[in-house]
């Protein structure tokens, strides 16, 4: 009956170890944007119009883009 021998051994081997996983990601945030109008401006000032300088007081609740100039007629702009 021919033998089988010891052989080799394979040793202990490196394996996989624990990695370094996925991590926690670049923090593209949330943040407070400025919103569609950007700041307020609050009551007062006055709405110019771009095309003639024309001025008329500003009306609370009422954006200036929003008024005509009574002289020419262009939408106004706020001061």
């Amino acid at each position: 009956m021919p033998g089988q021998g010891q052989g080799t051994r394979q040793g202990q081997g490196t394996g996989q170890g624990q990695g370094t996983g996925q991590g926690q990601g670049a923090g593209k945030g949330q943040g407070r944007g400025m919103g569609r109008g950007g700041r307020r401006l609050g009551q007062g000032g006055e709405c110019v119009c771009p095309n003639c300088g024309n001025t008329i007081p500003h009306r609370l609740g009422v954006p200036c883009l929003d008024e005509s100039c009574p002289q020419c007629g262009s939408n106004m702009s706020r001061q």
